[in-house]
């Protein structure tokens, strides 16, 4: 028995693809609606916290027929798969690639800085005052 999350009309020439929000989120959705906006318009309704339809019609609509808009929502569903492991790699990688950018910035920081110079400014010492002359008066004193 084949599960289908998906409909074709193909007189109408648009699929509709139905996704369980509870395994993949509105982010991920929207990841792989924009891997097809190339080729296909793409609408995105329902409710985020329990399933989003996803209207897909091919802009050159002369070629579509049903073998095709099938194959257009079987390839949604493998985007949306693919975007699902990308954001949860991502969130396993983040300290890892916070760490490399943080070391890469302080590394880069120290190469270019001359050796005497801080990222902390330096105190400028007060420089002497010219003794006034004779004859002149200060204003205000």
């Amino acid at each position: 028995m084949e599960v289908k999350n998906f409909e074709v009309d193909a007189k109408k020439q648009f699929v509709k693809i139905f996704v369980n929000t509870t395994l993949f989120p509105l982010s991920v959705v929207q990841s792989a609606a924009y891997a097809f906006i190339d080729r296909a318009y793409v609408q995105l309704e329902g409710d985020p916290n329990t399933e989003i339809v996803v209207t897909m019609k091919p802009k050159d609509s002369k070629k579509a027929n049903l073998k095709d808009l099938e194959i257009m929502a079987r390839e949604f569903n493998n985007e949306l798969i693919n975007f699902a492991v990308y954001e949860m790699q991502a969130r396993r990688n983040l300290r890892l690639r916070e760490m490399l950018l943080r070391r890469a910035v302080e590394t880069t920081t120290q190469q270019t800085l001359p050796p005497q110079q801080t990222l902390q400014p330096q105190l400028q010492q007060p420089q002497p005052t010219q003794p006034m002359r004779e004859g002149r008066r200060r204003e205000g004193i």
